[in-house]
């Protein structure tokens, strides 16, 4: 059943002057509880039973000494949505001074979060392995989301900035070569890139300070942008909510950072993704990638932005500008600007059922040679749609109506120091976010706008629309172009788009053109466990374990317990630790290089197994995996729920 749902553009609090630039920050959890479908592999995904790394989201308050501030919020999701876009912006105008035009909400694109939070029904009913909108979800998500805004906008503290810039290759690879090397500027290149180097391998990093108790600046954190398409079937991994790559290298970042300068808080890490469109993680093709893959590639990436933060030591600054323009296009109500025209409404082509290049990622319609990538359509090319194969043909507009597939996107410019940041809601091909970038940045300087050094485009923002290639990439129907929704002059189109609000930037200065309120009309449905109230009392069903495995997977200790009821463990709060003794009776949070071994690390995962036989209780098992060796006695701590006390396994013992 179809739910309307109405969300008001509030006009925030006034924003004062400030005697110098201003920034707080904040990380919140986001992790839904086991049962939501997972977004990113549609009918070859599955729902979630457990959690590896718990989803974030990360968020900067960044605030200029005159004018509104701007919010920066990294999520690991698929993507971003206007639905959740707008909502967050509804609840903290009425405690911050951001309006919604200056909020960013990022994906990180991870396939192994959930589903069914999108504005448009096309996604809602595509992307995950069951249909419809979970409401509850997007209540749950966008209320978190808010509280982490408003929180870091009270306990925002005089800051400075520095921007900067790394290249990182060998981490991906290009999963779509030969339309990338169709593009008129490659194409005729002596010296074409191989899959390694036909990569964006740039990494943009911005450094963000804030003063501490004893008047001294501290790493508040930063916000990274590195292309990557972290796209794991959480169906090979077991079904946890995982962060993925990015997941890790935030991890490992704010550790280094807290233990590098000494941080009196908690340094937060937005790792939100670039042009990650033709750009996939450089796993091995000859098997299933799992979690030591995810964390090696991590390591890399890790190591590259910690060796790059700690360069903005001595360029950090205080009078840096701050601005945002922000204008909300509607694609079927302004198809052409500038002389480019995209299609009246959105298709999806026939290489998309086949999937994209690379181990795991094709489906089994790839035997079919209709549907595999480089057989467009060679004749009556000159269509809205150009070579593309549309999907189903004249059936996908009858079971797709234009208004179910996504058509509105905010096309939206932050500025921040020397940086101009590109948010957009498609996966974006390296070559036509280049293009973009090259775009904005020009249109920005000939309208005034002086100090650019970089514009970045941050793909999968504040919506999900599919992909944005080239033409030329289009014209050869590999799944990037199959799933460039309107046409082979998407992308020229959105350059423009987002050119002309740059202009307006320089000109104008902050601000937004935005309606005074949202509608969406969509079917609804949760995936929400059932809310009952728990029948028993929580209590170990088995001893700790040690499962030893081979040399390319996980070792772990494991132990199991029943519990609450699935709606009332909480996924989103802590609930296991490691603690360790040396003396049988002095227990202690165990820590492994200063990072707490628990279940916001990454080497803990919980999991619901299964129901108890009322229903009412369920039964749940937690993994040690990568255990630390040693001569101590270790428990697992499993924090109260719902009424219920602490439980504690029994000790045991791992020497290796």
């Amino acid at each position: 059943m179809r739910q309307k749902i109405r969300i008001d553009n509030i006009s925030p609090l006034e924003s004062s002057e400030s005697p110098t630039l201003m920034a707080g920050a904040a990380s919140v959890d986001i992790t839904p509880p086991p049962g939501m479908p997972m977004a990113g592999f549609a009918m070859y995904s599955c729902s979630a039973v457990g959690v590896r790394t718990r989803l974030k989201a990360r968020i900067f308050y960044i605030k200029p000494k005159t004018g509104g501030p701007v919010a920066l919020v990294q999520c690991d999701l698929l993507s971003g949505s206007l639905l959740l876009h707008h909502r967050i912006a509804e609840l903290v105008a009425q405690e911050t001074d951001i309006e919604a035009g200056a909020i960013a909400i990022m994906g990180t694109h991870t396939h192994s979060g959930p589903g069914n939070f999108f504005e448009n029904k096309m996604y809602n009913d595509n992307a995950s392995n069951k249909p419809g909108l979970d409401d509850q979800y997007v209540a749950f998500c966008s209320k978190q989301i808010a509280g982490g805004i408003i929180k870091a906008c009270r306990e925002r503290k005089p800051a400075r900035i520095a921007t900067g810039i790394t290249e990182v290759y060998g981490t991906t690879i290009n999963r779509a070569l030969p339309p990338y090397l169709s593009n008129e500027n490659i194409k005729n290149r002596l010296d074409p890139p191989d899959a390694l180097r036909a990569i964006n391998p740039n990494l943009i990093l911005i450094r963000v300070d804030v003063l501490d108790q004893e008047e001294n600046y501290k790493p508040l954190g930063a916000f990274t942008s590195f292309s990557m398409h972290p796209n794991t079937n959480p169906a090979e991994l077991g079904c946890l909510y995982s962060g993925d790559i990015t997941g890790f290298v935030a991890r490992l970042v704010e550790a280094g950072v807290k233990n590098h300068y000494g941080t009196p808080w908690n340094p937060v890490l937005a790792t939100a993704n670039g042009t990650h469109g033709d750009c996939n993680p450089n796993h091995a093709q000859d098997r299933v990638e799992n979690y030591q893959d995810h964390k090696k590639l991590a390591q890399l990436i890790a190591e590259k932005t910690l060796a790059l933060f700690y360069t903005l030591d001595q360029q950090m600054q205080v009078d840096v500008d701050v601005r945002f323009r922000t204008r909300e296009i509607n694609l079927l109500e302004t198809p052409s600007i500038d002389g480019i025209r995209i299609s009246s409404r959105g298709y999806a082509g026939m290489s998309v059922l086949a999937g994209a290049l690379g181990r795991g990622r094709i489906t089994p319609f790839y035997r079919f040679r209709w549907f595999r990538p480089g057989r467009p359509r060679n004749h009556f090319t000159r269509g809205s749609q150009g070579h593309k194969r549309i999907l189903g043909g004249p059936l996908q507009r009858l079971l797709m109506p234009k208004r179910d597939i996504g058509h509105r996107f905010l096309a939206q410019i932050i500025q921040l120091a020397d940086v101009l940041l590109i948010p957009l809601p498609w996966e974006v091909t390296q070559e036509m976010g280049r293009r973009i970038a090259d775009t904005v940045k020009t249109t920005a300087e000939d309208a005034g706008l002086h100090g650019i050094t970089r514009a970045v485009v941050v793909d999968t923002a504040n919506g999900y629309i599919g992909y944005l290639t080239t033409p030329e990439e289009y014209a050869l129907q590999y799944y990037e172009g199959g799933s460039n929704l309107y046409g082979p002059h998407s992308g020229p189109y959105v350059a423009a788009q987002v050119g002309r609000v740059a202009g307006d930037l320089a000109e104008k200065g902050s601000g937004s053109e935005l309606p005074l309120q949202w509608e969406f009309s969509l079917p609804v449905r949760s995936y929400y466990p059932r809310d009952c109230t728990p029948s028993g009392t929580r209590k170990a069903e088995s001893k700790p374990e040690f499962h030893a495995r081979g040399e390319l997977e996980e070792s772990f200790w494991r132990f199991t317990w029943i519990d609450v009821p699935p709606s009332r463990i909480e996924f989103h709060k802590p609930l296991v630790r490691l603690e360790f003794s040396r003396d049988a009776g002095n227990w202690v949070p165990l820590e492994h290089e200063s990072v707490p071994v628990d279940d916001e690390g990454p080497d803990l995962a919980v999991i619901y197994r299964q129901a108890s036989s009322d229903g009412k209780m369920g039964h749940y098992e937690v993994r040690w995996h990568n255990p630390v060796p040693g001569n101590d006695d270790y428990r697992f701590s499993i924090l109260p729920r719902a009424g219920q006390e602490i439980l504690y396994s029994e000790p045991f013992r791992y020497t290796a």
